[in-house]
């Protein structure tokens, strides 16, 4: 039931149901889910102008800043691969 559930549901609406209203943290485990969208990610390639943008993202789950390549779908956390993140700023790929 739970996976029929996270294939036909919106990843980052499933997000939202199972994070904190207040801290944003996700409230359980979210492993099977960070691995859906690992797939939708791989799975969908970025136009040209957006393949080389970097963003400067903080993570809701273990409070800490990466840079991670944009995706319109969602950014992954490098220190825990957490996909419940926020973008803070788009980083010079030349930098």
């Amino acid at each position: 039931m739970r996976s029929q559930l996270l294939r036909s549901s919106d990843p980052r609406m499933l997000l939202k149901a199972h994070a904190c209203p207040i801290c944003s943290k996700s409230v359980c485990d979210l492993s099977s889910l960070w691995e859906q969208i690992d797939v939708e990610v791989a799975a969908m390639v970025m136009p040209e102008e957006y393949r080389d943008k970097m963003l400067l993202i903080l993570c809701n789950d273990c409070d800490k800043t990466s840079h991670a390549a944009f995706h319109v779908l969602a950014m992954k956390c490098r220190h825990c691969k957490s996909y419940n993140t926020r973008q803070i700023r788009e980083v010079d790929p030349n930098h």
